[in-house]
């Protein structure tokens, strides 16, 4: 063969070979001109039920084919569900199918199925009858799941244009934009219901809340008006229990001064002196309530300064202003119940040392002490050094009325009293402490 004609077929075959690569660029370009025109199509899709009956229809079209389906499958059928047929208005929407196992077999291997043998009564067959025009071959491939379902896409090529196998990638690129956007919507429409149960449970909770609120302010409002009337009604009875402690502190002083022009008509000194003792009780007691008028709450008073003023009062009664007379006592509150007796008894003692302990001199000292000895026991103590008490004296005297009184009123308290031999008189008496308004220990 001549050298000029060798030249001239190789030419020819890389004319061939650059023709086919340019057919090749050509058919890469127009796919992704029109990949891209669908993928703007399914992004603008807001609804789910449409995106497969637009991206079937745009597939169609515009890669020249007979017709686009999705279907959904359940075990041992297929339902069409979205349909494009070029040419034709024939809707086989709602058709159902059998599927064979060829096809199930390929889609759970999630490989491509053409289906080139289109004859006979199985499903492409079915399918193919359903059909106006002739169709050459199938193509069939997984398109993730709608509905809860496995979906499948099917182009139908037309006889004479086997074109398939060629744009079967490009048709896997759409299927995946599809799947993209589904998945997208799915997840929007879940956000959506969401978003509504969620608006639903904040509405609930709100109107609970509300009502919650609404009884909440009803319930303070009648407290508010429970407490007003509690603290009005407390306040009436601070008002009349002050009062009634005012009157019998009246009443006290008046009888205190009824004794006292009574003890100015009589001439016997030792009876004169019976209605003194007598005097000093009853004002003994009036200044307990006189305190208690005084105090905040009425419930129980601070025994240390009663103490301090009672012992001013019978120093000044008694006409010794040289006796050092010292009142040890810390903030010790009793009730009404305790502050009664035990002043009595504390008038007592005090009395008792004054009148008796410094006989035939001007001074002398006088201790009164009050202290808890423990969380549960109080001590009074009154010290003098004094002539003291001998012990026949000091039986004489526990017969008379006023040793009487501080045995019984120790009692009373639930105490007991005891006597400390030395120099002058030293009394003790410990007894339980009780709770302001408790009756009991």
């Amino acid at each position: 063969m001549p050298e000029s004609s060798l030249d001239t077929i190789e030419l020819e075959e890389k004319l061939r070979l650059l023709m086919a690569e340019n057919d090749m660029l050509a058919e890469r370009a127009e796919d992704s001109l029109l990949l891209g025109l669908i993928s703007e199509k399914v992004a603008l899709c807001e609804d789910a039920e449409r995106l497969d009956g637009i991206a079937l229809e745009q597939a169609t079209v515009l890669k020249d084919l007979a017709a686009g389906f999705c279907l959904e499958l359940r075990p041992g059928a297929a339902t069409v569900v979205d349909a494009f047929v070029m040419y034709s208005a024939v809707n086989i929407c709602g058709a159902g199918l059998v599927p064979d196992g060829e096809l199930a077999a390929a889609l759970d291997s999630g490989e491509a199925l053409l289906a080139a043998d289109c004859a006979g009564d199985g499903f492409f067959g079915a399918l193919h009858s359903s059909l106006p025009g002739r169709v050459h071959a199938w193509l069939a491939l997984a398109a993730g799941t709608r509905h809860g379902h496995a979906c499948v896409y099917l182009f139908a090529d037309e006889e004479g244009n086997p074109r398939l196998g060629v744009v079967g990638s490009m048709l896997r690129r759409v299927i995946e934009l599809v799947v993209a956007r589904r998945e997208n919507l799915e997840l929007v429409e879940e956000l959506r219901r969401l978003n509504a149960s969620l608006d639903g449970l904040v509405e609930a909770r709100t109107a609970e809340l509300k009502a919650a609120n609404a009884t909440l302010q009803a319930e303070i409002a009648e407290r508010q008006r429970m407490e007003d009337k509690l603290v009005a009604s407390l306040h009436e009875k601070t008002v009349l229990l002050k009062e009634v402690h005012h009157r019998v502190k009246n009443n006290l002083q008046i009888v205190s001064s009824l004794l006292n022009l009574q003890a100015n008509e009589i001439d016997d000194g030792i009876l004169r002196d019976k209605f003194s003792e007598s005097q000093d009780r009853v004002h003994a007691m009036a200044l307990v309530h006189e305190r208690l008028y005084l105090s905040e709450d009425m419930s129980a008073i601070d025994f240390g300064e009663y103490l301090r003023e009672l012992s001013a009062r019978l120093q000044q009664v008694y006409d010794k202003p040289n006796v050092a007379s010292a009142v040890e006592a810390g903030a010790i509150h009793l009730s009404l119940e305790q502050s009664i007796p035990c002043g009595l008894l504390a008038n007592e003692l005090i009395s008792n040392a004054y009148k008796h302990a410094y006989a035939g001199r001007d001074k002398g000292a006088l201790l009164i002490r009050l202290a808890c000895e423990d969380e549960a026991t109080i001590v009074l103590e009154v010290k003098d050094d004094g002539v003291g008490l001998p012990e026949a004296d000091c039986q004489a005297k526990r017969n008379s009325i006023g040793l009487t009184l501080v045995f019984m009123l120790a009692d009373q308290l639930g105490g007991a009293v005891r006597r400390d031999d030395g120099p002058g008189c030293h009394f003790i008496v410990r007894f339980p402490r009780r709770k302001p308004g408790s009756l009991c220990p």
